[in-house]
């Protein structure tokens, strides 16, 4: 394959990405960053991304400041956490995830009809798959 773009392409493309209201998970921003294995890790979660998301390639850019790095550092910690099986299992009853979630606003865009009830609600949200049952 060749990779070899004609310089109006590649300009083209730079301000496309950069046209982006923020970063995806496919296209990263960079101010600036040295450390071989954050650059390592990056590349290898926006590989991983642009995969799950159909894209045939992901960015990172260069030069281009867009998240503080206590921002990034944040999110490096949170994509070593499970949070779903570890942090919210622990610490979140039914009642805590309806009070966190904003479960109308998801079966309005399912366009389904909300569940009648509280129970009804979990049942349904567990069903696909969102939530879990806590374990004992």
């Amino acid at each position: 394959m060749n990779n070899n773009r004609d310089h109006d392409y590649l300009l083209g493309l730079v301000r496309e990405l950069c046209n982006l209201p923020h970063e995806t998970d496919w296209v990263e921003f960079k101010a600036n960053d040295r450390d071989p294995h954050a650059i390592g890790e990056s590349i290898s979660a926006l590989a991983n991304a642009a995969a799950l998301h159909g894209k045939a390639h992901a960015y990172m850019l260069w030069g281009i400041e867009d998240y503080p790095e206590q921002e990034r550092t944040l999110r490096r910690v949170f994509d070593r956490v499970n949070f779903e099986d570890g942090i919210a299992a622990e610490r979140l009853s039914g009642e805590n995830v309806l009070l966190k979630l904003d479960y109308p606003a998801y079966f309005n865009l399912l366009n389904a009809p909300l569940p009648d009830g509280r129970t009804a609600i979990l049942d349904a949200l567990r069903q696909d798959r969102l939530i879990a049952p806590t374990r004992l």
